[in-house]
């Protein structure tokens, strides 16, 4: 009697445990499967050593391999060894593209690093046996500069420039490295960026006619002038006075001058008429048309 006490007792906890959970699922709509986000798509970018002037190549190994270590830290950046499966030295930005190209890389950082040596004479003392020894001290000066460019477009994205002592040359490199940061944000927001910033799309808008002040502003002036040589039957009751006559006229018109299609004119006319008929013996014209 205990063991089937037990084993209802079970079968009720086991229940009271299950059915939540169905409950649970049937009220959540069917989604389909579930897809952990897509990785972000990082920036292959290849990098060339930089180029020393009168730099030492010790040195020279220093800088680059605190830009790798640095360039590294970036988030969205995949780097390419731009002088390694082929590659070759690069310091100007066309071959920089081609190679990254053929690297099949998105980006290229390239550039040089120059020291420059100042000496200076100093006295070690003022006074005494000290003011006559003098101390040689030679300054070294580095010049790091470094460009980055999309190697799809050939455009420089980034152009920047340091000056430092030997015992600064970490720092310089970190912040060089910190300021090419903005051109390694994601893909999917740096386009939502270059969509909100370009040219709102062009929508079709209905042809309008022109008014007139657009009219004449896009028509030429066209001056029109003429001689020629005319006669007149007179009809009517002005036949009663005057015959069949000869004459000239002048004309001279302007098209545009206002408006698009408009014509004014001018006209001048002389007649010899026969005297036959009367006493008139000439006539004049003047007409003025628009």
């Amino acid at each position: 009697m205990i063991r089937y006490i037990k084993l209802i007792l079970c079968a009720a906890a086991l229940t009271a445990a299950v059915i939540p959970v169905l409950r649970g699922q049937e009220n959540v709509p069917n989604q389909g499967v579930v897809r952990a986000p897509a990785a972000v798509q990082s920036y292959r970018t290849a990098f060339f050593d930089l180029k020393r002037y009168d730099c030492p190549a010790t040195a020279g190994r220093r800088i680059n391999r605190r830009f790798l270590s640095q360039l590294l830290r970036l988030p969205n950046i995949s780097l390419v060894d731009g002088e390694g499966k082929g590659g070759a030295p690069c310091h100007e930005s066309g071959c920089a593209v081609a190679i990254g190209r053929s690297l099949g890389s998105d980006r290229a950082i390239y550039g040089f690093v120059s020291v420059s040596r100042n000496v200076e004479k100093k006295r070690l003392g003022t006074a005494g046996a000290e003011k006559y020894i003098l101390k040689v001290e030679t300054r070294e000066t580095y010049r790091i500069g470094i460009k980055l460019v999309d190697v799809q477009s050939g455009a420089l994205l980034a152009s920047l420039n340091e000056e430092t002592g030997p015992e600064g040359l970490e720092g310089a490199v970190d912040r060089m490295v910190a300021a090419l940061g903005p051109h390694y944000r994601p893909r999917e927001a740096t386009q939502a960026e270059e969509q909100a910033c370009g040219e709102p799309p062009i929508e079709p808008q209905k042809e309008t006619p022109p008014s007139a002040g657009e009219e004449a502003a896009g028509s030429p002036v066209r001056y029109h002038a003429s001689l020629c040589f005319s006669f007149m039957v007179p009809a009517g009751s002005f036949g009663d006075v005057s015959g069949f006559s000869l004459g000239n006229v002048v004309e001279g018109s302007v098209t545009g001058l206002f408006m698009e299609r408009t014509d004014m004119r001018l006209s001048l006319g002389y007649y010899y008429l026969s005297s036959t008929r009367g006493d008139v013996s000439s006539y004049r014209s003047l007409c003025a048309a628009l």
